[in-house]
Parts: structure tokens; sequence; C-alpha cells
């Protein structure tokens, strides 16, 4: 079937990654249900909810710096099966402890290392794959996730009422899977860029080398462009981010007790979509390149948020769950594909953590404004100021693609 035979040719190492994100979001019940957490089993207001995850996030900041700092120069499968064994132990500690505010603190904890693992596995995906078919490779990656997270949410969402430790030591359980998976399975030996029979004959590919003089600050500086990206997706992932935030509060004000569950659902409805839609969007969206990608990712987030802020019903929360959905998978292609193809191989780790630090401020930014908003304002207000900033994003997109095109010539040749 053409939809999924695209998907053939890549490194084996590709599909041993694609099977642990898999079994690895199958577990995945605590980033969801965070929110409820605090606002349910806990008695949190919603600006004191958000000042947790601001605090949390600023906290973070350094996760990712050195997170990309010893994915480059420890190597990618250590950093991940050194800090996954952490982030399992933590888990379980958690799970076994009744829930209070010092689980969540362990919790933190063991996320904590979850993101300074980040920039290994975002690497290792772009080190097994060329620049012709990065995004084929992150495609398959992002779907992973996405088959596991059918599951997750709605099991989370069963859980979360008597049985939330149990959902945390079924999360550990999942990640080890994962873990012993890229141990015997991923040699970083066979990657791409230590492959000394591969040329560097795709289009554009002089652009993933570099001399070993260069920083990572001579790098982003010869391609400013990519700093003006990162920062339109930094304003993107706040609008995407806004579903995880403010949505489950609305349910939960709508529906009550019922709101988690419904959650937990749409979430796994999330996962389904993404799996339906990520091979056809891959087809539709062929010949596009990545920028054009991303901005049409971004007004179907808008045209989510329309839905989510100002219609009614259960079967409205779903459309606009799809829409805003089909949003992210069409991003999503373009958006780590973009930063790989030009960057060199070398420093994908640490640039790799400053677009992730980037994302970070502006997330602690968006999650007080969010959680301060909520003391004074409706929730339609909220969707509609996020509705503004993510029409902001598409424009900004639009003059990054022309500026790309000059700074990138030999991308855009056939």
């Amino acid at each position: 079937m053409k939809l999924f035979s695209q998907y053939k040719g890549l490194k084996k190492e590709i599909y041993i990654l694609f099977i642990g994100r898999v079994v690895t979001a199958m577990g995945a019940f605590v980033h969801p249900m965070l929110t409820l957490m605090l606002k349910v089993k806990l008695g949190f207001t919603p600006s004191l909810i958000a000042i947790v995850f601001a605090v949390t996030t600023l906290l973070s900041l350094p996760a990712s710096i050195i997170g990309g700092k010893l994915t480059d120069k420890i190597g990618r499968k250590k950093i991940i099966i050194i800090f996954d064994i952490v982030t399992e132990i933590l888990f379980i500690i958690a799970g076994l402890l009744p829930f209070s505010i010092a689980t969540l603190v362990i919790i933190f904890i063991g996320s904590l290392f979850q993101q300074m693992e980040g920039p290994a596995y975002s690497a290792l995906v772009a080190d097994f794959s060329t620049s012709q078919d990065r995004e084929k490779a992150f495609s398959l990656s992002y779907l992973g996730f996405n088959l596991g997270f059918m599951i997750g949410p709605t099991l989370g969402g069963l859980l979360f009422e008597n049985y939330i430790g149990l959902a945390f030591i079924i999360n550990s359980l999942c990640t080890l899977v994962s873990t012993v998976l890229i141990f015997f399975y991923v040699h970083e030996k066979n990657s791409v860029k230590n492959s000394s029979n591969l040329p560097l004959s795709t289009p554009g590919s002089e652009y993933e080398v570099s001399s070993e003089k260069d920083t990572t600050f001579s790098i982003i500086a010869s391609r400013k462009v990519i700093l003006l990206v990162m920062l339109a997706g930094s304003l993107a992932g706040a609008v995407y981010g806004l579903v995880g935030f403010l949505l489950p509060l609305n349910l939960e004000s709508l529906y009550g007790s019922q709101g988690a569950v419904i959650y937990g659902t749409l979430c796994s409805f999330n996962g389904f979509v993404v799996i339906v839609a990520t091979p056809i969007m891959m087809i539709i969206s062929k010949k596009l390149r990545e920028i054009p990608k991303m901005l049409i990712g971004v007004f179907l987030f808008v045209a989510g948020l329309v839905i989510f802020g100002f219609t009614s019903g259960l079967v409205f929360i779903y459309l606009g769950m799809m829409v805003y959905t089909i949003g992210e998978v069409i991003n999503a292609l373009g958006g780590s594909p973009y930063i790989t193809r030009r960057i060199p191989a070398s420093h994908r780790g640490r640039i790799f953590a400053v677009s992730s630090i980037t994302g970070t401020i502006i997330a602690i930014i968006s999650q007080l404004v969010i959680g301060f908003f909520l003391e004074k304002f409706d929730y339609p207000f909220i969707w509609s100021i996020y509705i503004v900033v993510g029409l902001i994003v598409v424009i900004l997109y639009f003059f990054c693609f022309k500026w790309d095109k000059k700074t990138f010539p030999n991308l855009f040749r056939s």
C-alpha cells in the first residue's frame, strides 16, 4: 500500500527507534494529565498551576543546554540509555508513594532527564538518515509516538481517579522496553554520518558539514534565518501547547469529574488522527518545502482553536481536535527536517538544544499569561488571544520562506 510503502528503504535503526517510540508512548500517562493532577488531586487554582508550570519549565532550561552538549560530546545512545534508566527508577518510586506534592517533585526530576535526552533522540534520527530521506525518518518517529499515544492517555484517564500510582509504574516499564531495544539494536557506528561510502551528493548537503573550528554561535550567525524560524516555531509551540493546558481545564469546568476521561479520549483521538493523517499528508505535501508546511500547520492550529473556543458540544470538540491534529502533522513534517538540513551533523545536539531553550522561554511566558488571565477572563477570551498569536506566526513564516530561499539556494534546486 503506497501510504506505508513510502517508509521503505530507511536504515534498520530508524525502525528500531520507531518501535521504541511506540512502546514509550503507550505509557505516556503523566504529561497529558498533569494539569488535572494539580487541579483535581491537589486543588490548585489556574494561576497557581501556571506558576508551577512556569517555574518547572524555567528550572528545565539548563537541561536542554546540558543535554545538547552531552549529546555531541559523549554520544547519542549513551545519553539516552543513562537518562532513561534514571527516569524509570524515579517513576517507579513515584508510583509506590501516596500521591502528594513530593510525588510531583519526583516526577518532575524524572521528566527533566527525559527532556535532557530529547536532543540526543532527535540527533539520532537525523544521524541514521540522509538529507534526502530525513523527512521520512522524522515522520516515522512521530508516527510511532502517536501510535502508542492512542492507548496511553485513555488508560491514564481511566486510572486517574483511583489508580494514579499504577499509571506511573506502567509509564516506567514502557520506557524500559524502549531502553532495551535501543541498547541492543541501535549502533551509532552504522549511522549515515559515520559512513565513508556515502558521498554528500544530495542538493544542499554541503550545509550539513562544518570545520572543527566552527562554534554553535558561528554556525547560527551564518544562518540567521534559522533564529527567526526558531522564534516563529516557539510561538507556534505556545499556540500548540495551549490545548494541553487550557482544554483540560475547560472540559473540567464543563463536565466536572468526567472531564479527565473526556480529555484522555481526546488525546487518544489525537493519536489516531496522527496515524491516519501522517502517511496521507506525506504524499499530499511531498512537493512543499519545510516552511510552507509549518505555515499551513499553524493555520490549522488556529482553525482548531476557533472551534474549541467558539462552539459547544462534544461533537465539535472532537472536530476541533481533528483539525488541530492535522495541523500538528503538517507542522511536524516540516519542523525537524528544516533544521537538520541546514546545520552540520557535528552540532545537531547543541542546536536542537538552542531551539528547545527558545521554545521553553516562550512557553514560560505563555503559561503565566494563561494562568493569570483565567482568574479574570472567560475561556473564549483566552482562545482569542492565541488565535491572534497564531495568525502572527503565519505571517512570520511567510517572511522566513523568502529569506530562507536566499540563504540556502542549493536546497531549492531540483
